[in-house]
């Protein structure tokens, strides 16, 4: 059994899917950034690290801000126009 979706759900997902595509793109790009000039400048920044010293390695502080670009980018996934299609379709049906 096939699930009807309209042409509208399908190009959402698509549109979706893609943007979800530029977010990873994003965060991988960010992360790699944001860890080099970190990694390179732990000693000039005694404010985030006041031991004097970072604890983590490398690869932990990628995937932590990896986390962070993530989080901070998923503001571009339009939810809410999923949603409001959803209901459309659902008091519509």
């Amino acid at each position: 059994m096939e699930n009807k979706v309209s042409k509208n759900a399908k190009m959402i997902n698509v549109f979706v899917i893609f943007q979800m595509i530029i977010q990873l793109i994003f965060s991988f790009f960010g992360a790699t950034v944001l860890t080099i000039w970190t990694d390179t400048t732990d000693q000039d920044m005694w404010y985030l690290y006041p031991k004097g010293e970072a604890n983590e390695s490398v690869i932990a502080m990628w995937f932590l801000t990896f986390g962070f670009w993530f989080i901070n980018l998923m503001y571009f996934v339009p939810i809410s126009l999923l949603t409001s299609l959803d209901m459309i379709s659902c008091i519509q049906g």
